[in-house]
C-alpha cells in the first residue's frame, strides 16, 4: 500500500513528464500532461496492483512471482502509454480549438476596429463639410 501511495504518483509524474518533454513540449504542456494524466492512473494503479499482488502471493509458486509480475508490468506500461497518447490527442485538439478562437478573436478585433475608423472618418468628413 505504501508503493501504491508513494512511489505511484512519482512514478507517474516521471513517466508521463519524460515522454512530454522528450516529444518537445514546452513546460507548461509538460505540467498540463502531468495533471491529465497522473489522477487517474493512480487510480487505476490503486485497483488493479494490491489485486495483482494478492493473486501472485496467494496463487503463483515463488519462483514465478516475478515473471508473473514483470507479465503484468508489461501490460501496465501498455496502459501508460496508451493513457499517455490519448492525453496527447486531447491536448491537441483544445490547443487547436483555442489557436482557433484566438484567430477569429482576432479577426473580430479587426472588423471592430475598421468599424471604429470608419465611423470617425464619417464624423470627421461630416465636421469638415459642416
Amino acid at each position: 500500500m505504501v508503493n501504491q501511495l508513494l512511489f505511484t504518483p512519482l512514478f507517474n509524474t516521471y513517466f508521463f513528464g519524460m515522454q512530454s518533454f522528450l516529444s518537445g513540449s514546452s513546460p507548461p504542456e509538460i505540467l498540463e500532461r502531468i495533471q491529465h494524466t497522473v489522477p487517474p492512473s493512480w487510480i487505476n494503479s490503486c485497483k488493479i496492483w494490491p489485486a495483482v499482488t494478492a493473486f501472485s502471493f496467494t496463487f503463483v509458486p515463488v519462483m514465478y512471482r516475478s515473471i508473473f509480475g514483470g507479465v503484468i508490468a508489461i501490460g501496465w506500461q501498455t496502459y501508460l502509454s496508451l493513457l499517455n497518447a490519448r492525453a496527447q490527442e486531447v491536448e491537441e485538439v483544445e490547443h487547436a480549438h483555442a489557436h482557433e478562437n484566438q484567430h477569429e478573436n482576432k479577426h473580430e478585433n479587426k472588423k471592430r476596429a475598421v468599424k471604429r475608423c470608419t465611423k470617425v472618418e464619417g464624423r470627421d468628413r461630416r465636421r469638415v463639410a459642416a
